[in-house]
């Protein structure tokens, strides 16, 4: 039995699994060959108290489980506007392209992608309309919202620092019981190695791109 034909089996038999529990979606398949859920999500809150309902598509991708699904609001009740976390096709923006990578290469399945992204996003865009603010706070766009990932990941808010800190990601090669190249005195690994391990989720071509975009950033911020 091929590969794609097991991954197909294992989408098939998630699409059924997620059917059952979401009855109010249905599967359809796509012109080229990949998978959509469509249909309508119902958010209820930790007290199973329900707070609204959207209209949705989730499309799945031919390598799935290993890539990272699209989630459209069909309706029309989300401004399509960045600020929203919407794209003008009506495509959410649930996370930011570098957690969407790190998710996806573990492998993330319907009922998980459902479960962690659809819902939480949806129960936040309720929450933003009731509340005029975000639940978990706002995230920016653009660089600036690549440089707030980073900022995060390092718990570094000086640019040049989260610069440094790519930067080694890419060329140091210590071993855990050598002093760290931060110059701390401790040794690496009770000290940068765990960063260091989780930005190495990232593929090495996003690290370098990103880090790439955050010195132009702060070029930029120099200018003005």
């Amino acid at each position: 039995m091929s590969i794609n034909h097991i991954m197909k089996n294992n989408l098939i038999k998630d699409i059924n699994e997620v059917l059952e529990l979401y009855p109010k979606l249905r599967s359809y398949e796509e012109a080229d060959g990949t998978h959509s859920l469509i249909g309508e999500i119902d958010i209820f809150d930790a007290s199973e108290i329900y707070h609204g309902s959207f209209d949705i598509r989730v499309k799945s991708t031919k390598d799935y489980p290993y890539s990272f699904p699209d989630l459209y609001e069909t309706k029309g009740m989300i401004a399509y506007e960045e600020d929203m976390h919407m794209y003008k096709d009506g495509r959410c923006c649930v996370a930011i392209m570098q957690e969407e990578e790190i998710r996806a290469k573990k492998g993330i399945t319907l009922k998980e992608f459902l479960k962690e992204f659809t819902i939480p996003f949806f129960a936040n865009q309720l929450y933003y309309k009731n509340c005029n603010s975000w639940a978990n706070g706002d995230y920016k766009h653009g660089l600036e919202g690549i440089l707030q990932y980073y900022q995060e990941l390092l718990n570094e808010v000086s640019v040049e620092k989260v610069i440094s800190e790519l930067n080694n990601v890419l060329v140091v090669n210590q071993k855990g019981f050598e002093k760290c190249f931060c110059g701390s005195g401790k040794k690496y690994k009770k000290c940068h190695r765990n960063t260091h391990l989780e930005l190495k989720k990232l593929p090495k071509n996003r690290v370098k791109l990103d880090y790439e975009l955050i010195v132009k950033f702060k070029e930029l911020l120099t200018v003005k």
